[in-house]
């Protein structure tokens, strides 16, 4: 029998919490079930879709695999979400669904912002770089088309990474 960690409890009191506070957003589109968004500090990328954050522990990157050590591509997609996230400010909207997996990993959309300003999803930005690709684990609070629609629309000859 299943039983929650304290991680679990901590991720489950925390939107809880959210939710009894009224900081529910109005609902997305497409159907999606809205998630609260709160600003954290990553402390390291694990790998290409896992970052330890500070005050949360690990978080599995909701959307999206990446190539495990000794794999090819595993160096690039590590590197990738390390410059793009390590030691910086990101966004995450923990799944309200099933917040956390079997490896007590918090699951999570992750959003961080370019030298510009502008704001990325990594899991759809490490799809379209052909780093990563589209993985759906239900139950999820974003639809499993989101990402293999994101997947087929890259053009075939586009080459890999950056």
């Amino acid at each position: 029998m299943y039983r929650p960690g304290g991680r679990t409890v901590i991720v489950l009191l925390g939107i809880a919490v959210v939710v009894l506070a009224g900081r529910w957003a109005p609902p997305p589109p497409r159907g999606e079930i809205a998630a609260p968004r709160q600003t954290v500090w990553v402390e390291r990328a694990v790998d290409g879709d896992t970052l330890q954050l500070r005050g949360l522990g690990r978080v599995r990157v909701i959307g999206v695999d990446t190539p495990e050590v000794g794999q090819p591509g595993y160096a690039e997609a590590t590197e990738f979400t390390r410059k793009t996230c390590a030691r910086r400010l990101v966004e995450i909207e923990v799944c309200p669904v099933r917040p956390v997996d079997r490896y007590d990993r918090v699951r999570a959309m992750v959003y961080y912002r370019d030298d510009a300003g502008r704001e990325h999803s990594l899991a759809d930005e490490l799809i379209r770089r052909r780093l990563g690709h589209a993985l759906s684990i239900q139950p999820c609070h974003i639809p499993d088309s989101h990402w293999y629609d994101l997947q087929s629309q890259r053009p075939p000859g586009e080459p890999d990474g950056e």
